[in-house]
């Protein structure tokens, strides 16, 4: 049995039904512009425009750039980080085997020894320190860190030479010309001169810092 209160509130709802419909009738459009959820379980609904379905999509875009430009700092942040330690381990072993080559060269000059064994030693002794530096795993490290590095460096200087961008590349870790002597079993004569050969192909005043110009390949 039907009580007052249930009579009046059927209709309202047949009411508001009707005015529903006779505005979609006047403005057909206007449909489709919003869309009625229904109620939930917990009793919640709504009205949800159609345009705010490329708000969302927006912000779930700009959310993902966000956190995959943050890894993408943070794993270039580890990969600066593992190269450098690993440039002055580097350093520090070729440094530790030139103190012991010459240790040992000192030690045959008191010793008289056949002219043949004397240069053998000498030949072998000169490239020990270098002969340590894994070169394969160092272009790995410094490509991880600095991938575009070699390839803009080549595409505006072609003239250089495969020592010249290795040279490079480890100025660009600033190292000084005696550490990179050591790495390459050469004299620091003869780095100075292949650095003055970089900056002229790179055509660079007195003024230019070389070191700075590298930094910002």
């Amino acid at each position: 049995m039907t009580t007052p209160f249930s009579r009046r509130l059927g209709a309202l709802l047949l009411m508001a039904s009707l005015l529903s419909l006779s505005a979609c009738q006047k403005d057909p459009q206007s449909a489709n512009r919003s869309t009625v959820l229904p109620q939930t379980a917990g009793g919640s609904g709504g009205l949800l425009t159609s345009a705010a379905n490329p708000a969302i999509t927006y912000a779930g875009n700009y959310t993902s750039a966000k956190k995959d430009s943050e890894l993408h700092r943070l794993r270039a942040e580890q990969s600066e980080k593992e190269l450098s330690n690993s440039t002055l381990q580097l350093v520090a072993q070729t440094e530790l085997l030139s103190e012991l080559r010459d240790g040992i060269l000192g030690i045959a000059r008191r010793f008289p020894l056949p002219d043949g064994a004397a240069k053998e030693l000498r030949e072998r002794l000169k490239v020990l320190p270098c002969k340590s530096v894994d070169w394969k795993k160092f272009d790995t490290q410094f490509k991880a860190a600095h991938p575009e590095f070699a390839k803009k460096l080549l595409e505006k200087f072609p003239k250089l030479t495969p020592t010249e961008v290795r040279i490079c590349s480890l100025l660009r870790m600033n190292l000084r010309s005696a550490e990179i002597a050591r790495l390459f079993c050469l004299s620091e004569r003869t780095i100075e001169h292949h650095r003055a050969n970089v900056r002229t192909k790179l055509k660079l005043k007195t003024s230019d810092d070389l070191m700075k110009i590298l930094a910002m390949m």
